[in-house]
C-alpha cells in the first residue's frame, strides 16, 4: 500500500469528497484500512456525519461491525452517542 495513497483517502475523508475516496478505492486500498487511532474510514465519516459518505461505503461493503477504543464502538454506536439520527439511519 502506498503511503501517499492511504494519505489521500485521509485527505479525501476530511474534505467529504465521496468522488476521491472512491479513487482512493478503486486504486485497490482496502475499504477497511485503519487510520490514526485504529479508526476505520467508516467510522471517521460516522464521527464526521457525512451521510452521502457513510452512505457510499456502506454500499461498498465497509464493516459495521468494527470496533474502536476503550468502550468497543462500532459506527453505529457512535452515531448514536453522538445523536445523529440521520447517520444512524443509514445503518438501518
Amino acid at each position: 500500500m502506498k503511503k501517499k495513497t492511504l494519505n489521500n483517502l485521509w485527505k479525501a475523508v476530511a474534505d467529504g469528497s465521496t468522488r476521491r475516496v472512491f479513487t482512493c478505492l478503486e486504486s485497490g486500498l482496502d475499504i477497511n484500512v485503519r487510520m490514526y487511532g485504529g479508526r476505520t474510514v467508516l467510522q471517521r465519516t460516522t464521527t464526521l456525519r457525512q451521510l452521502e459518505m457513510v452512505a457510499y461505503l456502506l454500499k461498498k461493503g465497509a464493516n459495521v461491525d468494527a470496533r474502536i477504543g476503550a468502550n468497543g464502538d462500532n459506527p453505529v454506536d457512535i452515531a448514536e452517542k453522538q445523536g445523529s439520527k440521520e447517520v444512524k439511519l443509514q445503518f438501518l
